[in-house]
C-alpha cells in the first residue's frame, strides 16, 4: 500500500517536473522573439526620430558621448541581434571599467561590456550583453563575434557610415 503511494507520488513529480519544463521552454522561446521584435520597434523608432545616443567608456574610465546618425543606428542593430546569444537568468559580476552605452530612447538602453573577470576571457570576443527595452531587462553572453570592436566602428565620431556627433551630455531623460 505505502509503495504503491510512493510510486503515484514519484510519477506525479516526474510529471510536474515535465510540465515546467516545457512551460519554460515555451516561455524562453516567446521571450526570444519578443526581444527581437522589441529591438526593431526602437531602433526604427530611434532612426525616426533621430533619438540614438552613445555613451563610450575605455578602460581609462574617460566617457565620450555621441549622438549617432540613422545609418549608424540602423546597421549596429544587427550585433544585438546574434542568434547564438545566450541569455544568462543571473547577473553576472564583470569588473571592466570598459563599456559602451546605446540609448534607443528613454525606455530602450542597450549595454556592452567586455567579459575580463575570468581567466578564460577572450577579450574582444567575449562580452555581456545587458538591455532594457521597456521595463523588461535581460542579460546575454556572445562570443566569437567581435562584438566591442564591431560596435566602436559605428558608436564613435568617426564612424563606419557617417560621422555621428560629439555632444557634452545625453538629453533629459535619458
Amino acid at each position: 500500500m505505502i509503495k504503491g503511494k510512493i510510486l503515484i507520488a514519484s510519477v506525479f513529480v516526474f510529471l510536474a517536473a515535465c510540465i515546467g519544463a516545457v512551460i519554460f521552454a515555451v516561455a524562453d522561446r516567446y521571450d526570444y522573439y519578443s526581444y527581437e521584435n522589441e529591438l526593431t520597434a526602437y531602433t526604427a523608432d530611434a532612426i525616426t526620430n533621430s533619438s540614438c545616443y552613445s555613451v563610450v567608456r575605455d578602460a581609462g574610465g574617460t566617457e565620450s558621448i555621441f549622438h549617432l546618425n540613422g545609418q549608424n543606428t540602423e546597421v549596429m542593430r544587427s550585433l544585438f541581434t546574434i542568434t547564438e546569444r545566450k541569455r544568462l537568468y543571473i547577473s553576472p559580476r564583470y569588473e571592466s571599467a570598459e563599456k559602451i552605452e546605446v540609448y534607443l530612447s528613454s525606455e530602450a538602453k542597450l549595454t556592452v561590456i567586455p567579459k575580463t573577470n575570468e581567466s578564460e576571457a577572450g577579450g574582444d570576443d567575449e562580452v555581456y550583453l545587458i538591455t532594457k527595452l521597456g521595463n523588461k531587462s535581460r542579460v546575454y553572453y556572445l562570443s566569437r563575434y567581435r562584438v566591442m570592436s564591431r560596435l566602436m566602428e559605428f558608436v564613435t565620431q568617426d564612424a563606419k557610415y557617417g560621422t555621428n556627433e560629439a555632444v557634452n551630455r545625453l538629453p533629459e531623460g535619458y
